[in-house]
């Protein structure tokens, strides 16, 4: 595996806060790599990241088993493309988006929507996570617990077509995290 680069304490992609360069990445071993099922994994960093609580803070986990409801706002941030097709950003992005309900999401995927998912999105579009956001966190609006990890979607911010996340609170999923790592 090629080198992963992890920056904490600054929203410039490309300086400030803290680099962090590991060569170490676990992905869940039931990854399907055609319906993206399971698509979570960790990086294990050279050295403990310090926490400074002002730039840098813990996101806790959502507890297993949270529900995770339609209607629901969640932020989703990340340095992925601001356009569908366009470039990534330098500057840490984050927008609110609803989560929509897996029959409703299912209109648009089928049925590799599972519960190891969740969408969300605006009916109307122009509001979504795009290439570049795989793998950034996924936030309940009110509270800032994690509940979810960018997995992927159709184009970006298009009408009617979420974006696809995987749920951290999923038993699987959490059990696979709590095995593997201290969290």
């Amino acid at each position: 595996m090629e080198e992963v680069f992890v920056r904490a304490g600054s929203t410039d992609s490309l300086s400030g806060g803290t680099q962090y360069v590991s060569k170490t990445f676990f992905q869940h071993p039931l990854y399907n790599t055609v319906t993206s099922d399971y698509d979570v994994g960790y990086v294990r960093l050279p050295r403990r990241m310090t926490i400074d609580g002002q730039s840098t803070k813990r996101t806790a986990l959502v507890a297993r088993n949270t529900a995770v409801p339609a209607g629901r706002n969640v932020t989703v941030s990340g340095w992925g493309a601001t356009a569908e097709n366009g470039d990534t950003s330098d500057t840490l992005m984050a927008v609110q988006v609803q989560i929509v309900s897996n029959e409703d999401c299912r209109k648009s995927y089928g049925n590799t929507i599972t519960s190891r998912m969740f969408c969300a999105g605006v009916p109307e579009g122009g509001k979504d996570s795009c290439q570049g956001d795989s793998g950034g966190p996924v936030v309940f609006s009110s509270n800032t617990q994690q509940v979810g990890v960018v997995s992927f979607g159709i184009g970006c911010a298009r009408k009617g077509t979420p974006g696809v996340y995987t749920n951290l609170a999923n038993p699987q999923i959490r059990r696979w995290i709590r095995l593997n790592t201290r969290a």
